[in-house]
């Protein structure tokens, strides 16, 4: 995996090994500077505090897109997602510290979730709303209660493009292991087959959770409508925040 950290973060990785996949890390602030012309073009009826996240975002997934050889390509938006250059699967993410992008050729991937929590995001009483009985038993500290939200919001992320499918928390289960997670549906569902076969990844870093949720292309699981016509866009997350 290619990786670009920003503003002197300090670097972490993911035990993920591809060249066709990067990653980059960096600082939320105004930087509006670096959004390309058709970026631009969404910032008419954005707030401060918005084009802060929006513009953090953009700018790290130039640096992520450089990552695997693209450059000077401007990352749309249709709606609050956001749209990828030709032949891209990508996932932004962002707290109000930090902003994140992972994107990898489609060849290799066919998606990415990426997501980022701050420690301590999730309350016990919102944990009883998103987490199961069961999932709830395996917490470690009540710092996981959030990385498992997080880890969750990766899953949503990845698999809404492949099959459309908007889940609610209680349809997906997290198994979390020694930095990595696996995820299972809670009931049949379109996205059933690809969650089981996607991988996750997680690890803490800058007071964050910060999780990844990846599938791999010509998986004979992914919907075929999926493999054929997958957008490249990334999920609306269900804490629906900018991206």
């Amino acid at each position: 995996m290619q990786a670009q950290f920003l503003d002197s973060l300090a670097p972490f990785a993911w035990p993920l090994e591809s060249s066709d996949l990067a990653v980059a890390c960096g600082r939320v602030a105004d930087h509006r500077e670096s959004l390309l012309p058709a970026e631009r073009l969404a910032l008419a009826d954005v707030g401060t505090v918005r084009a802060d996240a929006y513009s953090s975002g953009r700018r790290v997934a130039h640096e992520a897109l450089r990552g695997i050889n693209i450059d000077g390509c401007a990352v749309g938006k249709h709606g609050r997602v956001p749209v990828w250059p030709s032949g891209v699967v990508g996932s932004i993410t962002h707290s109000r510290a930090l902003a994140i992008a992972v994107v990898a050729r489609r060849k290799r991937f066919a998606a990415l979730g990426v997501d980022v929590e701050p420690f301590g995001r999730i309350s016990r009483r919102v944990a009883e709303r998103v987490l199961s009985e069961r999932e709830r038993s395996r917490l470690v500290d009540d710092s996981w209660r959030t990385l498992l939200f997080s880890a969750k919001e990766a899953v949503y992320k990845a698999l809404n493009p492949l099959t459309g499918e908007f889940l609610a928390f209680r349809d997906v289960e997290i198994v979390h292991g020694d930095g990595r997670f696996t995820a299972r549906t809670t009931r049949p569902c379109a996205s059933t087959a690809a969650i089981a076969a996607g991988e996750g990844f997680f690890l803490a870093a800058y007071d964050h959770w910060l999780t990844l949720f990846v599938c791999r292309s010509g998986a004979a699981v992914l919907p075929a409508s999926a493999a054929s016509d997958a957008s490249g866009e990334t999920a609306p997350t269900r804490s629906d925040r900018v991206a």
